[in-house]
């Protein structure tokens, strides 16, 4: 059977009636669980909303990250086999690729207000390319720092109790100091004696 023939047939199995049932049965069914498939949890820029897209396995749609790739490979460039068929003309493609998307993000960056580019640059620092290991000792290093801060920004807005509490806790010893070196005739009640007598 040739190519042509075969094409043939297939075109007209797809017009006829038996198909489209197939079809129409198999977009029902598709369009009944859709709703309870998990979403893409990214934000649109356009809209600002929730992504309303199908998340892929990472809980990203393949627009805001799906397809980028996990582990020891993740933010780096994908480059094609050599085995691959066609890999010169794939190689070069994706070279021209990462160059124009180089220039748009020069372009983008030079637009940028200052808040803006240095959410870029915090972004950056914390998204690098790479294997996971160093990613989770810097993700626990950013979460440890933040709490020092928090700690600190706590204490510096509690100065006046933390103070008030020095303040009683000084007073105190210094009353108890007052009555250790009270004379023992001037306090009888608590005239023991020689501490060794």
């Amino acid at each position: 059977m040739s190519t042509g023939r075969r094409n043939t047939h297939q075109a007209g199995w797809q017009r006829s009636t038996q198909f489209r049932t197939i079809a129409r049965a198999a977009i029902k069914a598709w369009n009944a669980k859709r709703p309870n498939l998990p979403k893409c949890g990214a934000t649109a820029k356009g809209t600002g909303e929730p992504c309303k897209q199908l998340a892929m396995e990472n809980g990203r749609c393949a627009w805001h990250g799906g397809k980028s790739p996990r582990g020891k490979r993740y933010g780096l460039p994908q480059w094609p086999s050599k085995s691959s068929p066609n890999a010169v003309e794939k190689m070069s493609r994706k070279l021209r690729d990462r160059e124009r998307q180089a220039r748009e993000r020069a372009k983008r960056l030079a637009a940028m207000t200052p808040k803006e580019r240095q959410r870029y640059e915090e972004h950056r620092q914390t998204h690098k390319p790479g294997p996971p290991g160093p990613r989770a000792a810097d993700r626990a290093r950013r979460k440890q720092n933040k709490d020092t801060q928090n700690l600190f920004a706590t204490a510096e807005n509690q100065p006046a109790a933390e103070s008030q509490f020095l303040a009683a806790a000084i007073d105190e010893l210094k009353r108890k100091l007052e009555r250790l070196q009270r004379p023992a005739a001037a306090d009888p009640v608590t005239d023991q004696g020689d501490i060794f007598g």
